[in-house]
């Protein structure tokens, strides 16, 4: 027998995973993560996301604040941030690409910042253009910036100055 959306968020409520359950269940109706994404999630009983075990090359890694934004950068590693906005179409075309990149270069941190949710990164780094993508090293200083939609190809070139660096 088929087990209902409601069955299952009461099996998770009684096994104290209900915001867990209620989480996955909603992006997976979504599909917005696949399987291997939904077995890394790893959060507390609060539903908190545990910074110290989180891995950030689980790429790309959606930046909710500018504490947790400077903690990915003490990381040491190159990092690729995607600037964007719900509104902006061409930050609609250029996020699959980020996925993409993010997928294929598993040795460099990609992280996205929605401009409206997190305004003082776009503010710090001066970025009034959206999408922009800032290339940064491994001691976080900016290398390159890219502002608006371009290909897949485009933003390889410019990843490939961050990677040995």
């Amino acid at each position: 027998m088929k087990q209902s959306a409601i069955g299952f968020l009461s099996n998770s409520h009684q096994k104290g995973n209900m915001k867990k359950g209620i989480l996955l269940l909603f992006v997976s109706l979504l599909g917005l993560v696949s399987h291997a994404s939904q077995a890394r999630f790893n959060a507390n009983a609060s539903g908190n996301w545990y910074s110290a075990e989180a891995d950030y090359h689980v790429s790309p890694v959606s930046v909710s604040s500018l504490g947790q934004y400077k903690e990915i950068l003490s990381k040491g590693c190159p990092c690729v941030v995607f600037f964007w906005a719900e509104w902006c179409g061409p930050c609609m075309i250029v996020r699959p690409q980020v996925d993409k990149l993010a997928d294929e270069h598993k040795n460099i941190i990609f992280l996205t910042v929605n401009v409206d949710e997190v305004p003082a990164i776009p503010t710090e780094y001066s970025v009034n253009e959206v999408p922009t993508m800032l290339f940064l090293d491994k001691a976080g200083n900016e290398v390159d910036r890219v502002i608006g939609a371009k290909s897949i190809q485009t933003y390889e070139e410019y990843i490939m100055k961050i990677d040995n660096k």
